[in-house]
C-alpha cells in the first residue's frame, strides 16, 4: 500500500484513482489531460474490475478532435460511446425514441490552469437504465434525470479537484518551512561545531599555559601528548577549574613514575580527570585569581590570530574592519581599539612570555603593533 498522499502527483490521475466510481452503474471512466511535467496531452483510463489500475490510452490519431473537445466550454455533456473519436467500436442505430437513453457516457470538463483549456473525464455507465432510477418505457424523465446526474457528478468532481489542490498548496508550504527549518538547524551545528572548536583550541592554550607555570617551578618537564589535548579541548566544565585539574594530573604522574628519572613527563589522556575533581582550596583561592587573570586577553588574542589568518589567506588587507568580519560573530573596528586598548598590560605581559605566539597579530596587525611604541624591549621583536 502506498505511503504517500492521495493527492500528491498529477492532479487528473489522483481524480482516477480515488473517484471509487461514485454510482454503481460506472464501468469505466477515461481522463485525458495536459500533463504540466510532459507539457502534452495525455490519457488514461480505469475499469471497474481494476479500479486502482491506472492504463495508457493512446490518442495520437485523434489528436485534433481531443483539442477541440478540450476547447469547448460546456461543463459536461452527455455522448453514445460511437461518437467519441477514441472508441474503435462503432454502433450503428437508427435514431429513435430511445435515443436519449442510449447516450450512456458523461463528459465532465474541468478547467486546466497550465495550458488554459479544458481538461476531459469520460464516466461510462451500462446499459442498464434502472442505474438513472428510470424504467426504458418512462421516456419524459430520461433528460431530467441525466441533467441531475452530470450537475451532480461535475459538481463531485469539480470540490475534489479543488480539495487536491488545495491539499497539495498548504503541503507545499509546509515542506518549504521544514526545509528552511533544517537549513537553519544545520546552519547552527555548523555554528556551534566552529564556536566548539575555537573554544577548545583557548582551552589547549590555557592548559599549555598552566603546564608551563608548573614546569618553571619544578625540576621536571611536564608535557601534554596529542590524546591529552584532544580531551581538554572536549571540557565542558567550568574553565576556572582547569588549573586545578592540570595540577592533579600531575601529582598524579609524578607519585606513578616516581621512578623514571627522564628529564620530560608526558601527561597522556588517562592522567586527566575531567569529571571528578576538587575546586581550589582557600588558601590557594588569591593566588588561583592572580593567575586566572589573563584567560579571557588569552581567548580575545586568539579569537583575533584566528581572525586575522582568515583575512590573510584571503588575500586581503589586515585591517581592523577586515578581521572584525572575519570574527565567528562580527565585532567593528572600533570595538577592536577598545579591547586592545583595555588589556593593554595583560597582552604586553603575556607577548612577553610567549614570544612564539600570535605572530600575525603580532608583526602584520598595526592596532597591535601601535600598543608597544617606544618599548624598548618590543623595538625588535615588532619591527
Amino acid at each position: 500500500m502506498s505511503s504517500n498522499f492521495s493527492f500528491i502527483g498529477n492532479n487528473f490521475e489522483n481524480i482516477l484513482k480515488s473517484s471509487g466510481f461514485m454510482l454503481p452503474g460506472i464501468e469505466k471512466l477515461v481522463a485525458i489531460y495536459h500533463n504540466e511535467i510532459s507539457g502534452k496531452t495525455e490519457a488514461k483510463y480505469v475499469i471497474r474490475q481494476e479500479a486502482n489500475v491506472l492504463n495508457e490510452l493512446s490518442i495520437k490519431d485523434y489528436y485534433h478532435e481531443i483539442q477541440n473537445l478540450r476547447s469547448e466550454k460546456q461543463n459536461y455533456n452527455w455522448y453514445k460511446k460511437d461518437e467519441l473519436p477514441f472508441e474503435t467500436e462503432k454502433l450503428t442505430s437508427e435514431l429513435n425514441i430511445f435515443t436519449e437513453i442510449e447516450n450512456i457516457v458523461l463528459l465532465i470538463r474541468l478547467k486546466n490552469d497550465i495550458d488554459g483549456k479544458f481538461d476531459l473525464l469520460f464516466i461510462y455507465f451500462n446499459d442498464n437504465v434502472s442505474n438513472f432510477g428510470v424504467s426504458r418505457s418512462d421516456k419524459s424523465l430520461s433528460t431530467e434525470i441525466k441533467t441531475i446526474i452530470g450537475f451532480l457528478l461535475y459538481n463531485n468532481f469539480k470540490s475534489l479537484l479543488n480539495t487536491n489542490k488545495q491539499n497539495k498548496s498548504i503541503l507545499k508550504s509546509i515542506n518549504e518551512n521544514t526545509r528552511s527549518l533544517i537549513r537553519q538547524t544545520t546552519i547552527l551545528k555548523s555554528e556551534i561545531s566552529h564556536t566548539r572548536k575555537n573554544y577548545g583550541e583557548s582551552l589547549i592554550n590555557v592548559s599549555v599555559q598552566y603546564l608551563m607555570e608548573f614546569s618553571s617551578n619544578s625540576e621536571k618537564s611536564y608535557k601534554f601528548s596529542k590524546d591529552a589535548l584532544d580531551k581538554i579541548s572536549e571540557f565542558t566544565g567550568n574553565i576556572n577549574n582547569l588549573k586545578s585539574i592540570i595540577r592533579k594530573s600531575i601529582t598524579y604522574v609524578d607519585n606513578v613514575y616516581f621512578d623514571n628519572n627522564d628529564d620530560e613527563i608526558i601527561i597522556h589522556a588517562c592522567h586527566i580527570n575531567l569529571y571528578n575533581y576538587e575546586v581550589q582550596t582557600e588558601v590557594e583561592e588569591n593566588e588561583f585569581k592572580i593567575d586566572d587573570r589573563y584567560t579571557k586577553t588569552i581567548l580575545l588574542l586568539d579569537k583575533y590570530e584566528r581572525a586575522a589568518k582568515k583575512v590573510l589567506s584571503e588575500g586581503k588587507n589586515l585591517t581592523s574592519e577586515n578581521l572584525g568580519k572575519a570574527c565567528p560573530n562580527q565585532i567593528t573596528a572600533p570595538a577592536i581599539s577598545f579591547a586592545l586598548k583595555k588589556y593593554k598590560k595583560k597582552i604586553f605581559h603575556l607577548f612577553k612570555i610567549y614570544p612564539d605566539k600570535w605572530e600575525k597579530i603580532r608583526e602584520e596587525f598595526r592596532p597591535v603593533k601601535n600598543l608597544f611604541i617606544g618599548r624598548r624591549d618590543f623595538k625588535e621583536r615588532m619591527g
